[in-house]
C-alpha cells in the first residue's frame, strides 16, 4: 500500500499541526501524525496532544483504505528539504512504514517509527457549546476540549 503526498500540501499542514505536538512527551501517541486514507480519495492528518486535536485534510488518490500512525518529526525534516512541487510516499508493507524519497535524483526509501493505530486517543466528540474555537488569524484553527467536571468540586 502506498500513499503520495504532496510536498506543497505537506508545507501547509505540517507546521500547522505542529503547533499541536508536544515537543516532550512521555506519550508516543502524541509525537505521532495519524495519517488515514479515505475511500473518497481524502487524507486526514491529525496531531494531539491528548487535550487539544487538529486534523487537516489533503487531496489524495485512489486506494485502498488505510490507517497508520507514524513519526511526525521524520515526515517534517524529510518535506522540509523538498520543493513544493515533489511528492514524499508512504509505504506500508508488512516490515512497517517506509517513506520514499529522493535525494540527488536517486530513490530513498527509510523505515520511519510507527505505532499501533490502537494506541492513538480516542477523538472526543464535539458538541456544539461544549468547545472553544481558537482563531489566530489564520485559515486555521485548533480545537481546545475543556475536561468535564467531577462533582461540585469547581475544577
Amino acid at each position: 500500500m502506498e500513499i503520495k503526498l504532496p510536498v506543497s500540501e505537506l508545507k501547509f499542514a505540517l507546521p500547522v499541526l505542529s503547533k499541536v505536538v508536544p515537543r516532550n512527551s512521555s506519550l508516543h501517541a502524541c509525537r505521532m501524525l495519524r495519517v488515514t486514507r479515505y475511500e473518497t480519495v481524502s487524507i486526514q492528518l491529525q496531531a494531539t496532544d491528548i487535550d487539544t486535536f487538529a486534523s487537516l485534510a489533503l487531496e489524495g488518490q485512489p486506494g485502498e483504505p488505510v490507517d497508520l500512525l507514524l513519526a511526525f518529526d521524520a515526515l517534517a525534516r524529510t518535506a522540509k528539504g523538498y520543493s513544493p512541487t515533489d511528492h514524499l510516499t508512504l509505504i506500508q508493507s508488512d516490515a512497517g512504514v517506509s517513506l520514499l524519497h529522493q535525494i540527488a535524483g536517486c530513490p530513498v526509501e527509510r523505515v520511519v517509527d510507527t505505532l499501533d493505530i490502537e494506541e492513538w486517543p480516542p477523538v472526543p466528540d464535539i458538541v456544539t457549546g461544549r468547545f472553544k474555537r481558537d482563531h489566530s488569524g489564520s485559515k486555521w484553527s485548533l480545537f481546545k476540549i475543556p475536561r468535564p467536571s467531577h462533582g461540585g468540586s469547581g475544577r
